[in-house]
């Protein structure tokens, strides 16, 4: 009989004691398991900052050798002609690496130049995002690379030809003639590599979206991207492509002036970003959004909304086509 009691007493205690335990464990891992993600979302932040970092040294020493950015985008008389490639060649080269060197008379998106523009470049991509993965197929282009980091040319593609953001066609910016000062240029920031199955974030790619970004939206923008009208490159019908939630929102644009891609990241609460002055920043998706777009442009005065004709203004030997592109000059894409 005692030995009997002795039994009913401690199953009384174990239960209790078993029920405690589970709940002490839940509690653990409550606080241990999301503390842990946050670790590694901050090494993969840490890892991002330091690519992005590599990349300033590489505009650093261009400027250094040549006294100018690199070209944004090098086109020939008409946008999308050729040698048609972007500052990525000049950024590799004088960072030591393999680069593009354009085909005479063929743009990057050629079967001569898929042997480079394939190559898959681990080092320009931030461990946050790889949803889009290294490389895609562009179909006409062939294999492409992918990069998260992304030169800034302005507000839209309507400053690239004006020289009014510090990427732009054909010529590279003396940052000497920045009359605010370097600290107040955005030269780079993230953004993402979309899905499997779009072409946003295409390293050699000369659109926005494609190697450009631009300031008119403000980083992590609840409001869509505005696209070349290629479903290729985001089709706003795919549910998968034009994801709010996902931080990947995109339209069709003109495929001319008002095409726009905002900087993006999978980070909560803003991207990483690279200044004039060598200064890497975390900048907030709640940054007051007319701070945010005079940092696209090289001098504020000169960054009033126009929305006139670009054939009246002096844009150098570059021309844009007058209307839409036509189907030869989109050829590429």
């Amino acid at each position: 009989m005692d030995r009997s009691i002795g039994l009913s007493v401690a199953s009384m205690f174990w239960w209790p004691e078993v029920i405690l335990s589970i709940a002490i464990g839940l509690v653990v891992c409550g606080i241990a398991v999301p503390a842990v993600l946050n670790s590694r979302e901050s090494q993969r932040k840490v890892m991002c900052q330091n690519r992005l970092s590599r990349l300033s040294t590489g505009l650093a020493a261009h400027e250094s050798a040549y006294g100018t950015l690199p070209p944004g985008v090098l086109w020939g008389r008409f946008q999308y002609d050729a040698p048609r490639t972007t500052y990525y060649a000049k950024l590799l080269e004088v960072l030591g690496e393999e680069t593009l060197l354009p085909v005479a008379g063929v743009t990057w998106c050629s079967s001569e130049n898929e042997p480079v523009t394939s190559l898959p470049r681990p080092e320009l991509l931030c461990p946050s995002d790889l949803r889009g993965g290294a490389v895609k197929n562009n179909l006409k282009c062939g294999d492409q690379a992918m990069t998260n980091y992304m030169a800034c040319f302005g507000r839209t593609m309507a400053d690239v030809a004006l020289k009014r953001g510090p990427f732009f066609a054909n010529s590279g910016l003396d940052l000497n003639r920045v009359e605010r000062g370097r600290a107040s240029l955005l030269l780079m920031a993230e953004y993402i590599t979309g899905t499997p199955t779009d072409l946003r974030g295409g390293l050699w790619g000369d659109e926005a979206g494609m190697s450009l970004i631009f300031t008119s939206l403000p980083p992590n923008s609840l409001e869509p991207d505005r696209l070349y009208p290629n479903p290729r490159l985001c089709d706003p019908q795919n549910a998968l492509h034009n994801n709010v939630r996902a931080n990947m929102p995109c339209v069709h644009g003109d495929g001319y002036l008002t095409d726009t891609a905002a900087a993006r990241s999978h980070h909560a609460g803003g991207v990483h970003a690279l200044f004039a002055d060598g200064r890497i920043q975390f900048v907030s998706s709640r940054i007051d959004r007319e701070l945010w777009q005079n940092y696209g442009v090289t001098h504020p005065e000169s960054a009033a909304w126009e929305t006139a004709s670009l054939s009246d203004q002096n844009t150098g030997h570059f021309h844009w086509p007058s209307g839409k592109l036509t189907s030869s000059q989109t050829k590429g894409e």
